[in-house]
């Protein structure tokens, strides 16, 4: 027999002979679809446990790029539902001071079934959303807010200007020319789509 010892297989080495970092080892990871499928559970997980905890990551991240989410329409009572059918695309305002105000109508059901639900406008045409009273709601859920403001010194309102528009029904009253990031923040029932109206008449 042969006392020749068999050498032992070692690791090739780097090619560039430099030690391999996170991003070799993520790639890695991620190639084998068990670990990826877990990672991503992770991140869900992690996503709806801060949304529960009242925290959205994104909107926070839309925020700091000095971007504001535009939320869809949402049913989150699926007996409650709310549109606005004034205005659509163009809008006429009336000036007064720094400021204009305008007319908002729209639909809605189930509202006046309940005292304690309200429709609240919100109008954005900054970086804000501005709360408006409460709308006036007729008993066939036809709903109206006659004065709707917006714009100031800082953030004149002129032709040719883009006013976003939306409305939520939501229990309890909020503070007129109180400001929200997102109307989510209001924790509404149901909430409209947005219009997004340009100034084409200032009064």
């Amino acid at each position: 027999m042969s006392d020749k010892k068999v050498p032992e297989r070692t690791k090739p080495p780097d090619p560039e002979g430099k030690p391999r970092g996170w991003p070799d080892l993520v790639l890695e990871i991620l190639r084998d679809p068990k670990v990826l499928f877990v990672a991503l559970a992770v991140i869900v997980l992690a996503y709806i446990g801060l949304r529960m905890a009242g925290y959205d990551p994104i909107a926070q991240l839309w925020k700091s790029k000095g971007k504001t989410p535009v939320p869809a329409a949402r049913q989150l009572d699926s007996s409650l539902s709310i549109a606005i059918t004034y205005p659509t695309d163009s809008i006429e305002v009336t000036a007064s001071g720094e400021s204009v105000w305008f007319r908002v109508s729209g639909t809605s059901s189930n509202v006046v079934s309940d005292n304690s639900l309200r429709i609240c406008v919100l109008v954005h045409s900054g970086t804000e959303w501005h709360i408006q009273r409460p709308a006036f709601v007729e008993p066939d859920g036809r709903w109206t807010l006659e004065q709707a403001w917006i714009g100031d010194a800082s953030a004149p309102i002129r032709l040719n200007s883009r006013i976003r528009i939306m409305a939520v029904i939501s229990r309890g009253k909020h503070e007129q020319d109180e400001k929200v990031q997102d109307p989510r923040e209001l924790n509404p029932l149901a909430m409209s789509s947005v219009v997004a109206a340009t100034v084409r008449v200032v009064r």
